[in-house]
């Protein structure tokens, strides 16, 4: 059986509460800066803000849904337009 321990502690609501804690504090951040400083690519980096932010959210999913053997659906996302 795939990831039975996995499945027991999911229904937890400590794993959820995580989840539901770092999207609301990327959120935060996210609020505290302009469009443009969220778009802006560091020197020396590949990305900007926008995109670390949308990559730790994407990855979250994933990680949620193959540990819990679910299959992913879509993500409804808020923007700030």
């Amino acid at each position: 059986m795939r990831n039975a321990g996995f499945s027991q502690l999911c229904c937890m609501p400590k794993p959820l509460d995580i989840i539901r804690n770092t999207r609301k504090r990327l959120s935060e951040m996210a609020d505290g800066h302009t469009l443009e400083q969220l778009n802006r690519i560091p020197e020396k980096y590949n990305n900007n803000l926008a995109w670390n932010l949308g990559h730790v959210v994407a990855s979250q999913q994933v990680l949620c849904y193959e540990l819990s053997a679910l299959p992913p659906t879509a993500v409804r996302l808020r923007t700030p337009f």
